[in-house]
């Protein structure tokens, strides 16, 4: 089976290093970026076949970078990660194009058993 390509966007360089090492442990190739800019230049320049964003960043939030990846490539699945989901409208992140959410926190077991379901989806 080919392995499966994910970008995990967050600023949280902390938050990075633990997705980053739980979902490589899963069998997961994983690419981060530190920031949605830097996102939307991985993105650009090679292919991924899920996308998993907080919401809450710096200069462009996940809901605008959802957007953005999903105007270059609607079929990527692009799944927001957050512990504060309720802060925004359900209508304003149904129109940013988003597949579903992760809520944090999150256990490593619920995390993996998350993904599989994404990828038997997709």
């Amino acid at each position: 089976m080919e392995q499966k390509r994910i970008l995990i966007v967050d600023n949280e360089e902390d938050q990075l290093k633990i997705m980053k090492t739980i979902l490589v442990k899963l069998g997961y190739e994983i690419i981060s970026a530190i920031s949605a800019e830097e996102a939307e230049v991985l993105f650009q320049n090679q292919n991924f076949d899920l996308v998993i964003t907080d919401l809450i960043m710096p200069e462009m939030d996940g809901i605008e970078l959802c957007e953005k990846l999903k105007k270059t490539s609607p079929n990527t699945p692009v799944y927001g990660f957050s512990g504060h989901i309720e802060l925004y409208e359900d209508k304003k992140l149904e129109r940013a194009g988003f597949d579903g959410f992760i809520n944090k926190p999150i256990s490593i077991d619920e995390l993996g058993h998350q993904i599989q379901l994404i990828f038997k989806q997709a």
